[in-house]
């Protein structure tokens, strides 16, 4: 059960790092959703 649930939340918490212009500038992802 615990295990389901870290699958469904690890896009969560990427997406929230993606938000950070921080992380953004680290990785250089260019992507609609990052700049969107």
């Amino acid at each position: 059960m615990l295990k389901v649930l870290e699958k469904q939340m690890l896009p969560y918490h990427m997406n929230n790092l993606l938000e950070l212009p921080m992380f953004r500038d680290i990785f250089s992802i260019p992507s609609p959703a990052a700049s969107g």
